[in-house]
């Protein structure tokens, strides 16, 4: 049995991630393209969601790349390196913190730029943003050294490469990322996304005159509503990795539980460019004019969903 579960966890890192990755690094290139273009970059937000873009296909090509070489393929010379295995560590908590709170600065700008009060319109502005994207860079950069210090690479246990909670401060440090990027991060993001959407609700139905400036901010807001959604959801298991590190003895076939909670974790990283594409009129049609043998289909999905858009702006 225990072979059979070893094998299945094998086969989904090989394939499964092997797809999400795939899917990730291509679907974020397209959306670096598509944010820098002129139509977007005269927003902040547009800003936050490239930053998000960017470190999403830096997280595919390192983290979820060696995923798929260890513990897909199980090639040796990747398996038994430990300084890659450090490196590794410091990636994938550097990627997901720098994800989580991209995120949560997306939805206070979304808040800021809902909002009819003067003072909250600072958040929302190119003098702040540079600064906030740098801040969030060196805090999870700063988090992200002491994972790689900690981390230990076993082959006994179960855990590989990953951080064991063996020392005080290995515990004290699994409790601050389990605090940080489980708990707040989300609580965060819950708090503005419903703020912002109390904001659309006070302001009302989109009037059909209004600026075209105007047009695109509700735009993003519409978009960015699904993406923190989803975001949240596919995160929700996050805890129980940190949980597991705890007490590895308490989960029998570790690697498979672990892989089943990635699994959701990874594709976080590659399906913002499904909502972009659902819901971004704009997003389309610059991906078609970047790609003219698009335009017909993205043209049928446009009709498609203009009566849901339609609607959905009306209920706010």
């Amino acid at each position: 049995m225990a072979y059979q579960f070893e094998e299945i966890n094998v086969q989904i890192n090989r394939w499964v991630v092997l797809i999400i990755t795939f899917f990730s690094i291509l679907g974020n290139m397209v959306n670096i393209a598509i944010f820098i273009r002129p139509v977007f970059n005269h927003h902040v937000c547009s800003w936050y969601l490239f930053s998000l873009a960017t470190n999403n296909c830096v997280y595919s090509v390192t983290v979820l790349m060696y995923r798929i070489l260890t513990d897909g393929f199980q090639i040796p010379i990747f398996s038994n390196s430990f300084p890659l295995c450090q490196f590794i560590s410091f990636m994938n908590t550097f990627c997901t913190g720098l994800s989580h709170y991209l995120i949560v600065f997306t939805a206070i700008d979304r808040w800021a730029a809902s909002s009819t009060n003067v003072r909250h319109l600072r958040f929302n502005n190119f003098q702040v943003m540079p600064w906030v994207v740098l801040t969030i860079i060196v805090f999870c950069a700063v988090v992200a050294v002491s994972s790689a210090v900690v981390t230990e690479f076993g082959a006994t246990d179960g855990l590989g490469c990953a951080i064991r909670a063996t020392t005080i401060y290995n515990q004290f440090y699994l409790i601050a990322q389990l605090v940080l990027f489980a708990i707040i991060a989300p609580i965060l993001m819950i708090i503005f996304t419903r703020l912002t959407i109390q904001n659309r609700k006070m302001i009302g139905d989109l009037p059909i005159t209004v600026s075209k400036c105007r047009k695109m901010e509700y735009h993003l807001t519409q978009i960015f509503l699904l993406l923190v959604t989803v975001h949240i959801v596919l995160n929700l298991l996050e805890w129980i990795e940190y949980l597991i590190l705890f007490r590895p003895n308490m989960f029998g076939s570790y690697m498979l539980i672990q892989t089943m909670i990635r699994i959701p974790i990874y594709s976080s990283f590659a399906v913002p460019i499904i909502w972009y594409l659902i819901l971004g009129i704009e997003f389309r049609r610059e991906l078609g004019k970047m790609i003219p043998i698009l335009a017909p289909l993205l043209r049928r999905i446009q009709v498609n969903t203009t009566v849901n858009n339609n609607a959905e702006a009306h209920s706010y």
